[in-house]
């Protein structure tokens, strides 16, 4: 607790609990930012939360009793905790049928079809919409970008409601296609995330391809970095 310390004292009690052994490696980017706050430098930067008693929170009646359990696998909501209101849902398509399975990446695409209807009964006009795709999906399955938006303009959506993941895990060899393929996606209005980055071998070169809107960093990139050198670095 930083507070028992004096000011004097708590930068020392504080590297003291670090992993870094040597106080040459004081300089580094992780322990450098967070002397700031202990020293209480370049404040005007900070972000201050407000107070508790300010924040209010209601649920807002959303109508999700066309949304199929058969179908949908997982639903949950993504929070812009600055704005304090839901900034956009993901939505998971699941199939228990062999043969759809078999053809794994045509599912892949057509199960969007419900997914994005059902997100444009109860979505409003300022939140967003987030699928996942297979990268191969857009190389191997014809028109499939065509398609994709057939489906968001039959769902009521706009294409610049929906968010594509694609996960870093999945990347596959013909990434200069894949990345020609993406800016295809973005040049028609959808916005495009890079989901698990870190665990795969590609995060970098992806970037060099082009520029997701977001991130989603893997757990594990981040897990216990507090105690690991290397991740810190």
């Amino acid at each position: 607790d930083i507070r028992l310390f004096s000011k004097e004292e708590c930068l020392d009690r504080v590297l003291q609990r670090g992993t870094t052994q040597h106080k040459m490696l004081y300089n580094d980017r992780a322990l450098r930012f967070f002397r700031t706050f202990i020293d209480s430098a370049e404040t005007d930067s900070y972000y201050e939360l407000p107070d508790r008693f300010s924040w209010f929170f209601s649920s807002d009646q959303i109508d999700v009793s066309s949304v199929d359990p058969a179908i949908i696998e997982d639903m949950y909501a993504v929070i812009d905790p600055l704005a304090a209101q839901i900034h956009s849902f993901v939505l998971n398509a699941k199939s228990d049928n062999d043969v759809i399975k078999a053809n794994n990446l045509l599912f892949d695409l057509e199960s969007k079809k419900d997914l994005l209807k059902i997100a444009g009964g109860f979505i409003t006009s300022s939140q967003r919409v987030s699928i996942t795709l297979l990268p191969l999906t857009l190389l191997r399955v014809p028109n499939a970008i065509e398609i994709l938006l057939d489906y968001i303009r039959e769902s009521n959506l706009h294409p610049e409601q929906v968010l594509v993941e694609f996960s870093e895990s999945e990347i596959i060899p013909e990434i200069d296609e894949f990345a020609h393929s993406v800016q295809i996606l973005k040049s028609c209005g959808l916005s495009v995330a890079i989901n698990d980055f870190g665990v795969g071998n590609a995060g970098l070169l992806f970037l060099s391809k082009f520029q997701p809107e977001k991130l989603k960093i893997h757990p594990q990139l981040i897990h216990n970095i507090h105690k690991d050198c290397s991740k810190q670095a």
